[in-house]
């Protein structure tokens, strides 16, 4: 009553009207005492009130109008009669008349045709055809768009065919209205392929630790690692403002191993400040921020974290810059995935370039393997090879 009122509060202000109602206790609510009216039916009374406080009770049987609108005497718009007459085309109902779980009966409709149904249940349910069947799922899944196993069981229990859970299956996984609103929780998204460096101390991870025990007045920590040869740095600081932040990595990574091409950090605002964008500026640096709330694309130094801190708590020593060298040193040892040959092996080749650049005339791969077996003669104290003696002017 009370949202009955509210929803033709426009045609009902300024006039004189009665409410009549089937539900006999609601004629006394204004004569009742207010404190024994809930919060709720108090604030909905004097809503209503201020309309019209005339309520008459009226017989269900009389109240005509109003009962036929509650009561919907059809929902299904499936058409029967042409589901019967297209029952008769399909030589798919003799192949299921011969399954012994089912137990196929012809049922006469009001039209007089006849209808064959599957009695096996307690529900009688109709063989469906081929043509008919999408018409039907969109029937009954439109009305709340549920999942596979829900849909699956509603066709079920009021409808049979050969290849109904397949079917449901496939047409709820493809409904466009559920693909718009609903979360797909099951969805994987292909991983992304990550570029690879080019070299040592190319790509470079910086982040922050901490707090930690104070050491020597330091509780922080700036952890850096090469992205290609794993080379880790924990350097303490003593704050973690941007000025500290950007002065210790200066000093402790770009001045021992020079400017790298490429740093990616965390969107912490130390990393996000006017400083560190400067001094990337400045080194010919590219600054890449990570994505937030997204630690799996920082993994490579979250991974050096909980290896730095469960290392420093297992020497339980509470002057932590003195066991951190030590750590460090094994850390490098134990997740190092070049070895120093292939290191080596990589500087050789790239001196062997170097020595190329100085030639006007193309070298070929034999004249190639020649300088790099120098190279090797030249910078290794030890013999790899024959020593080769070429003649250089001939190619200047």
């Amino acid at each position: 009553m009370y949202l009955s009122v509210k929803h033709f509060k426009h045609y009902l202000e300024e006039r004189t009207f009665t409410i009549y109602t089937d539900h006999k206790p609601l004629i006394f609510a204004f004569h009742q005492k207010l404190d024994k009216a809930a919060p709720r039916q108090a604030r909905q009374l004097n809503y209503i009130s201020q309309f019209s406080t005339d309520i008459k009770y009226i017989k269900g049987e009389n109240n005509i109008v109003t009962d036929t609108l509650s009561r919907v005497t059809e929902v299904s718009s499936i058409d029967y009669d042409q589901i019967a007459d297209a029952q008769t085309q399909y030589e798919e109902l003799k192949s299921l008349q011969t399954i012994t779980s089912m137990n196929l009966k012809e049922y006469p409709l009001p039209s007089g045709k006849n209808l064959w149904c599957d009695t096996s249940t307690s529900k009688i349910r109709p063989y469906i055809p081929q043509a008919f069947r999408k018409q039907i799922f969109h029937h009954i899944h439109g009305l709340s768009h549920p999942g596979i196993k829900s849909t699956i069981k509603l066709m079920n229990s009021k409808f049979i065919w050969p290849s109904i859970k397949k079917d449901m299956q496939l047409w709820t996984r493809t409904c466009i209205p559920c693909q718009k609103a609903k979360i797909n929780r099951d969805t994987k998204t292909k991983l992304g392929e990550c570029e690879v460096p080019s070299g040592r101390f190319c790509v470079v991870h910086i982040d922050l630790i901490g707090p930690l025990p104070p050491s020597r007045g330091n509780i922080y920590c700036l952890t850096c690692i090469d992205r290609f040869s794993n080379w880790m740095e924990a350097i303490p600081l003593d704050s973690i403002s941007a000025d500290t932040v950007a002065r210790a990595f200066y000093s402790n990574w770009i001045a021992r191993f020079g400017t790298p091409h490429k740093l990616i950090t965390d969107r912490g605002t130390q990393f996000r400040s006017e400083t560190l964008q400067t001094l990337s500026k400045i080194c010919g640096i590219k600054l890449q921020h990570t994505t937030a709330y997204h630690p799996a694309c920082y993994g490579k130094v979250e991974r050096l974290h909980r290896t730095l801190k469960t290392a420093l708590k297992a020497h339980n020593n509470l002057s932590w810059i003195d066991s951190l060298p030590t750590v460090l040193w094994v850390c490098v040892l134990q997740f190092k995935k070049i070895t120093i040959i292939e290191l080596h092996k990589q500087f050789m080749e790239k001196v062997s370039d170097f020595l190329e650049s100085f030639f006007v005339n193309p070298v070929t791969e034999q004249h190639r393997k020649a300088l790099l077996i120098i190279s090797r003669n030249k910078w290794k104290p030890w013999d790899q090879g024959p020593l080769v003696e070429i003649r250089v002017v001939t190619y200047l």
